[in-house]
């Protein structure tokens, strides 16, 4: 997914093949292909921004993510419900219903919480063994070390 959106930031043309080798598109096809575009989209909600499932939310944080300096997701769910995601100098603030859930400060994880808010684990989300800086409720910020693809238990 980043190799896909680093080409695509890099040449706006839209087409529809990357040379897996150098990232870079294939010239002689049609620009402004919309599945690239489809693809940018999704693959940024996936990378950085906030994912429904049928009894959570996955927050995809990644507060170093060239996507991710000044961007902001407000995607409302269960029809009534709202969540956000901001990023502002290398941090991550999390809310939802206007709530704040937590703030991350360095960093990529994935933050998993119930439909309330609750949070209910961390994954490692990066390639290498991360710390990362969070802040939940008024608590102090708490650094946490999480490997690749671990799953780790919040109380």
């Amino acid at each position: 997914m980043n190799r896909w959106c680093e080409a695509i930031q890099r040449d706006m043309t839209l087409r529809p093949q990357i040379d897996p080798l150098t990232g870079e598109f294939t010239e002689g096809d049609l620009p402004n292909y919309s599945p690239a575009a489809l693809l940018m989209t999704s693959f940024t909600w996936r990378l950085i921004g906030i994912r429904e499932e049928p009894n959570q939310l996955e927050w995809n944080v990644r507060t170093a993510h060239t996507a991710a300096q000044g961007a902001r997701f407000h995607p409302r769910f269960d029809k009534k419900h709202t969540a956000s995601l901001s990023y502002e100098n290398h941090s991550a603030v999390l809310r939802q219903n206007g709530r704040r859930v937590c703030q991350i400060d360095s960093g990529s994880v994935r933050l998993t919480t119930d439909k309330q808010g609750q949070p209910k684990s961390l994954t490692g989300i990066s390639e290498s063994v991360e710390t990362i800086s969070l802040r939940m409720d008024s608590h102090p910020a708490k650094n946490i070390t999480i490997r690749p693809n671990h799953k780790l238990k919040l109380d």
